[in-house]
């Protein structure tokens, strides 16, 4: 591969190729995130303190301390279980599903990653593991959202 630059050519060897084509392709991934975690994109999911449900908006605190969440498409505000409070990653799984901290992610079918918050960035562990040391963003093509670890009974 030749490259012209300031009317030298430059030769590129094929290592050097597959390092920059993978530098392009890892930054083509990374901008995807960012276009992904604008500010309108900031949202949370946890389980309503009524019916167990899952709800999904802004997280807010009211005035006696209580976490809540404000759906971002209808009025009101739901008191939520704040244990159970999980932030979107700004990433979607192969099904296109936001991916939220907690969640289980699935690869052919069979759970495997935990999505967790970990040195200012999220990842993911194995299930029941508690390094989170896999690239959420590599991971997030391949899988898909089968769950969440607040909805997993004790021993699955």
């Amino acid at each position: 591969m030749w490259l012209k630059e300031k009317s030298k050519d430059f030769y590129i060897n094929r290592p050097t190729r597959q390092k920059l084509f993978q530098v392009v392709m890892k930054s083509s991934i990374l901008i995807k995130y960012i276009d992904n975690m604008k500010i309108e994109n900031i949202k949370f999911k946890a389980k309503r303190l009524d019916n167990q449900e899952w709800v999904e908006g802004n997280l807010r605190t009211s005035k006696s301390g209580n976490a809540m969440i404000i759906p971002i498409e209808y009025s009101g505000a739901y008191p939520v279980e704040p244990s159970t409070v999980c932030q979107f990653t700004g990433l979607k799984d192969c099904e296109n599903q936001d991916i939220y901290e907690g969640d289980i992610l699935a690869e052919k079918e069979h759970p495997e990653f935990e999505v967790g918050y970990i040195d200012c960035t999220f990842a993911a562990a194995y299930v029941g593991d508690d390094r989170f040391i896999f690239n959420l963003l590599a991971l997030s093509e391949a899988c898909k959202v089968c769950g969440n670890k607040f909805d997993r009974k004790e021993g699955e």
